[in-house]
């Protein structure tokens, strides 16, 4: 067997499954001061009501290049969204 590699054939169907992280998760999280900061999500910071809720909703499963093209789209509509809060 190669030095490098894995000595059986599960070992290495299961390391090419395994998500590489540049950063630590679980040693950034310990040191956020304010819990309203940890959830960095549209729904954690305005809720379900705000003004762009329904495109949230919508465009947070898309990602990389097609987010670009999704976000045109969206802005071709007219607004049929909820109650737009000014304050």
């Amino acid at each position: 067997a190669d030095e490098r590699g894995p000595t059986a054939a599960g070992e290495d169907e299961a390391r090419a499954w395994e998500a590489v992280l540049a950063v630590d998760d679980g040693a950034w999280l310990g040191q956020i001061a304010d819990s309203k900061l940890v959830d960095n999500s549209y729904e954690g910071t305005y809720g379900d009501g705000g003004y762009g809720a329904k495109a949230s909703q919508k465009l947070v499963h898309v990602r990389g290049k097609d987010f670009r093209h999704e976000k045109t789209k969206k802005k071709r509509g007219n607004y049929r969204g909820g109650t737009i809060d000014l304050g």
